[in-house]
């Protein structure tokens, strides 16, 4: 299990960023200990945390510097 600093420094971002997304429910974790308690993140937790921040990549299409031409002569 990681601790919080782990994590930021796994995912390179600050500790604040995860505390944030613990608070926020993005990142799943365990509490220990009473009051606001330690938290521990598994791998699985981190893994799934990753999948839920991915994003695809659009297929782009590439802009031609003669396309760019054509449409500011026509204009």
């Amino acid at each position: 299990m990681y601790t919080v600093r782990e994590i930021a420094d796994r995912l390179k971002l600050s500790e604040s960023a995860v505390y944030n997304a613990v608070q926020s429910g993005d990142l799943p974790h365990h509490r220990f200990g009473r009051g606001r308690g330690t938290i521990r993140v598994s791998e699985e937790q981190l893994q799934q945390y990753l999948e839920g921040t991915k994003v695809d990549a659009r297929p782009s299409t590439p802009v031609r510097l003669r396309d760019i031409r054509h449409r500011s002569c026509a204009a």
